[in-house]
């Protein structure tokens, strides 16, 4: 009996994929929204008060960015980053804006990226070893599809063959895509830069 262990395979990492892609967040969604709701729900309590304008308005707009968008940020950082994203002429999403939060610098009035030389070397380095890691597995199916596959142990056998070299470079690339992802930010917004002058 000869079983083909491509689509046993795929299954097995599409499963994987959707178990790590679910970040058990719902909660903590449902709970800001309480949170909103409750704010407007008593907002005459605190009217026309200092209390209101210097903490609840500034906490409310946080959470309700972060509700949106999953970055926390104060408020002041909050209108850099709408700016940010607009330079980006809306070819980012706030997803990849989260995706690339670590390497972003709010310490001048626009937003800047930064993105250590190590960094950049580790994006090189990952995508190339990755790279390997999947056509290896890809040229190990082919190879393995071969041959005729006569017990369990046998897929068991194959299948991490295969399977570990592709879980591992997909692991290193999942890992890199927050600095290629920046990369790419920052030769946008380079050449929008070079463009204008």
């Amino acid at each position: 009996m000869k079983i083909d262990v491509l689509p046993i395979l795929s299954l097995i990492l599409g499963f994987c994929r959707k178990i790590y892609n679910n970040n058990f967040s719902s909660h903590k969604y449902s709970v800001l929204r309480t949170e909103t709701k409750n704010y407007f729900n008593s907002k005459e309590l605190f009217s026309n008060s200092k209390f209101e304008s210097d903490f609840i308005r500034p906490n409310l707009i946080e959470k309700y960015f972060y509700l949106e968008t999953g970055i926390r940020a104060n408020e002041k950082s909050i209108y850099k980053l709408i700016s940010f994203k607009d330079k980006l002429d809306g070819n980012y999403t706030w997803r990849e804006i989260k995706l690339v939060q670590n390497y972003l610098n709010f310490e001048k009035s626009d937003i800047e990226i930064k993105i250590t030389r190590l960094g950049k070397l580790q994006s090189i380095i990952g995508v190339i070893l990755s790279l390997i890691l999947v056509l290896t597995s890809i040229f190990g199916a082919s190879y393995f599809s071969q041959f005729e596959i006569l017990e369990l142990r046998d897929i068991l056998i194959y299948g991490m063959i295969i399977s570990v070299p592709f879980g591992v470079g997909y692991f290193i690339i999942s890992h890199i895509n927050p600095i290629i992802v920046s990369r790419q930010m920052e030769n946008k917004l380079k050449t929008k830069i070079q463009s204008k002058n």
